[in-house]
C-alpha cells in the first residue's frame, strides 16, 4: 500500500511559504494599521508581509496586496521588495495549481534578483522554480533548480535556503523512486534543521525519512522516526503535523496487518484534521479508512468512507467557497482604492492623464468584481435544480442493495466463500464507480457500458442465473468520445429483471443496444422477452410488491437535464406481442441528445 507523500509536500511548502510565521485576524489588523503609517521600504515590506498573509485563506487577497506592493517598490526603486511582491504572486498562483503563471512571475524575480547581485534571494529564485516544476510533475526541472539552490545556498552558508533544497531534491529522488538518494537528502537536512534548531524543519525532515523507511520496508526504523516527529508536533501544538503522521503510522501498521494499531492511530489523525478544520488533510484520511476497512472486507464501512471521501472531496470547490472568494473580491478592492491614494501621493502629483489612467483601471477592476459577484449569485439561483438532479443521479435502487445482500447471505448459508467474497468485491467495484460517475454530469458511453455491464453480472449471480443478456454497439459509434449523463439506463434494466422476469424460471433475455441516429442523437434500445407491462402490474397489485423508485428518479432526471441543458432527452416504452397478440416482452428506447 503506498503511502500518502504528496500531502506531506502540501504540509512541507505551507511552512516554508509563511517563512515559520502564524498569522491571527489580530496580527493581520495590526499590520493593516502599520501600513497605514508607513513609508517607502518598511511599507512595502508590510505589504509583502500582509499579502503572504493570505497564501491559504484568500489567494486572491494576497495576489492584490503584492501588487500594491510591486507598484510602491517600482515609484521607490525597491528592487528587493519588488521581487518579494512577485513571489508572493507567484505563490499564490502555486497554490491554486496555476503552475504556468507561477514560473513566469518567479523567472521575473530571478531576471530582478540577478541584476542587484542578491545572492540570497537568488537561491530563494532558485528554491520557488524548483518547487513549482515539482508540483507541476517536471522531475528533472525541479531538480536542476533546486541543485542550483543549494549549490548557491553552500556557497554563501545559508543554512536555511540549504535545508529547504535538500528537502526537495529529497522529495523528487523520492518520487522518481531513487529511496537511497531520497533518504541521503533527507538526513543532510535534518542535521541542517538540527543546526537551526528550527523545530517545524526537524518535523518535516524527521517525517520525510520516517516515509522513506517505511517504503523500503524498514518499519521499525521508520516508526522511531514518526513518534520523534510525533513528540515535536506535541510540543509545539502541531495540529497538521500530527494528523499526518499518525495517518502515516495508521498505513504503516495496515501494511504489517496490525489493524488494532493502524485504526487507533488513524482515528486520533482524523481527531486532529478535523480541530484545524483542513478538508483536504479530513480527505485523505478518509480515504485510508476506506482501504483500512476495505482491507479487513468490511464493506459497508469501507463505502461509507469511500462516500465521505468523495463528498469531501467535491466541497473543495463548492459554490460557498465561490461566494466567498467574490465577497472578499469587492470588500478588498476598496482597500485597494485607499492604497491607490498612497501610490499617486508617491508619484508627486504626475500628469492628470496618469491619474486618469490609474482610476480608470480601478472602476474597470471594481465593474469586474460587481459582474463577478452577479455571476456567483446567478449560479446559485440554478443551484438547487443541479443539486437535485445530482441528488437523484447517487440515488441505486434500494431493491438491487437488498438483492444483494440477499445473495451474499445465500452464498454464505452455502459455505460457498469463494462466491461470496467475488460477489462483495464486485458489488463493492460497482458501487465504486457509481459514486464516481456521479460525480459528474456527463461520462463517456464507454465506462457507462461497463458499469452495466458489472450491474449485469451481478444481478445474474442474484438471480441464479435465469437470464442471459447481450450488449450491441453500433460500428459507427465511438464509445470513448460520446458523453451521457450516468445512471440513466440501469433502472430501465433494472425494471426487466424485477417485474419483466417476475413468474419466469429460465430462457429470459435482455438486449441492450446503441445506434447513432444522427451526430447529434443517440438511441438507447433496452428490450426483454418478459411478461409485459400488464401482466407486471398485475402482479404488483397481487403481491404489493415495491414501486420502482429508481424508475421513478430518471423520469424526474430527465425532466431536470431537459431543463438545466435545455435539451430534448426523450424515453418511448412500446409492449411487444406476438402473432397470436399475447405479450412477448417490453422495449423501452432513450433518445440520448450527444
Amino acid at each position: 500500500m503506498s503511502k500518502i507523500k504528496k500531502h506531506n509536500l502540501y504540509y512541507i511548502l505551507t511552512v516554508m511559504f509563511l517563512s515559520n510565521t502564524y498569522f491571527t485576524a489580530q496580527n493581520v489588523d495590526s499590520l493593516k494599521k502599520l501600513i497605514q503609517s508607513s513609508e517607502n521600504n518598511k511599507k512595502v515590506d508590510l505589504l509583502n508581509e500582509l499579502a503572504t498573509s493570505y497564501y491559504y485563506s484568500y489567494p486572491e487577497s494576497t495576489i492584490i496586496y503584492a501588487r500594491i506592493a510591486q507598484e510602491i517598490a517600482k515609484e521607490i526603486n525597491y528592487i528587493k521588495g519588488e521581487a518579494r511582491a512577485l513571489d508572493c504572486i507567484g505563490n499564490s498562483y502555486d497554490i491554486r495549481g496555476e503552475f504556468h503563471k507561477s514560473l513566469e512571475y518567479f523567472l521575473h524575480a530571478l531576471k530582478l534578483r540577478e541584476g542587484i547581485d542578491d545572492s540570497i534571494g537568488v537561491s530563494d529564485s532558485y528554491f520557488n522554480i524548483g518547487a513549482s516544476y515539482f508540483r507541476s510533475g517536471y522531475y528533472n526541472n525541479a531538480l536542476e533548480y533546486c541543485q542550483k539552490s543549494l549549490e548557491l545556498s553552500r556557497k554563501i552558508n545559508y543554512k536555511k535556503g540549504i535545508a529547504s533544497s535538500l528537502d526537495i531534491i529529497g522529495t523528487v529522488y523520492s518520487e522518481l523512486n531513487d529511496l537511497d538518494a531520497a533518504l541521503k537528502s533527507y538526513i543532510e537536512s535534518l542535521a541542517v534543521e538540527k543546526e537551526l534548531n528550527n523545530k517545524q524543519g526537524i518535523i518535516i525532515s524527521l517525517t520525510n525519512i520516517a516515509d522513506i523507511l517505511d517504503e523500503k520496508n524498514e518499519f521499525n526504523k521508520a516508526l522511531n522516526y514518526y513518534y520523534e516527529a510525533l513528540e515535536i508536533c506535541t510540543e509545539l501544538n502541531d495540529k497538521v503535523g500530527k494528523a499526518i503522521i499518525l495517518n502515516n503510522i495508521g498505513l504503516l501498521f495496515l501494511n504489517l496487518k496490525r489493524y488494532a494499531e493502524a485504526k487507533e492511530n488513524l482515528t486520533n489523525a482524523l481527531k486532529s484534521a478535523i480541530q484545524v478544520g483542513d478538508i483536504n488533510l479530513q480527505m485523505q484520511i478518509y480515504d485510508s479508512f476506506y482501504k483500512y476497512y476495505r482491507n479487513i472486507n468490511d464493506c459497508s464501512n469501507a463505502l461509507q468512507y469511500y462516500i465521505a471521501y468523495s463528498e469531501l472531496k467535491d466541497s473543495v470547490f463548492n459554490e460557498t467557497k465561490s461566494q466567498q472568494i467574490a465577497d472578499m473580491m469587492t470588500k478588498y478592492q476598496t482597500e485597494r482604492i485607499e492604497n491607490a491614494k498612497n501610490i499617486l501621493e508617491l508619484k508627486n502629483k504626475k500628469l492628470e492623464n496618469d491619474k486618469l489612467y490609474l482610476i480608470s483601471g480601478i472602476i474597470v477592476l471594481l465593474l469586474f468584481s460587481v459582474i463577478f459577484y452577479y455571476k456567483i449569485k446567478l449560479k446559485q439561483k440554478n443551484k438547487e435544480l443541479y443539486s437535485t438532479e445530482k441528488m437523484l443521479r447517487m440515488q441505486m435502487n434500494p431493491h438491487f442493495i437488498s438483492n444483494s445482500m440477499a445473495a451474499v447471505q445465500n452464498f454464505i448459508l452455502s459455505e460457498d466463500i469463494e462466491n461470496s467474497l467475488d460477489y462483495i468485491g464486485n458489488f463493492t467495484e460497482l458501487m465504486r464507480k457509481i459514486i464516481e460517475s456521479s460525480e459528474h454530469e456527463y461520462i463517456a458511453l464507454a465506462d457507462e457500458i461497463e458499469n452495466l455491464k458489472v450491474y449485469l453480472e451481478l444481478e445474474k449471480s442474484s438471480f441464479a442465473e435465469i437470464f442471459d443478456y447481450k450488449i450491441k454497439i453500433d460500428k459507427s459509434i465511438d464509445t470513448e468520445e460520446i458523453k451521457i449523463p450516468p445512471m440513466l439506463i440501469q433502472p430501465y434494466i433494472e425494471n426487466s429483471i424485477l417485474h419483466g422476469f417476475a413468474d419466469k424460471e429460465d430462457n429470459c433475455r435482455i438486449m441492450l443496444s446503441f445506434k447513432k441516429i444522427n451526430e447529434k442523437n443517440l438511441l438507447c434500445t433496452i428490450e426483454d422477452n418478459g411478461i409485459g407491462r400488464e401482466k407486471a402490474a398485475e402482479r404488483k397489485i397481487k403481491t404489493k410488491k415495491y414501486k420502482s423508485i429508481g424508475q421513478r428518479n430518471v423520469e424526474q432526471r430527465i425532466q431536470l437535464i431537459n431543463k438545466i441543458y435545455k435539451t430534448n432527452l426523450k424515453v418511448k416504452i412500446i409492449d411487444l406481442i406476438d402473432k397470436k397478440g399475447k405479450p412477448k416482452g417490453t422495449r423501452v428506447e432513450l433518445d440520448i441528445i450527444i
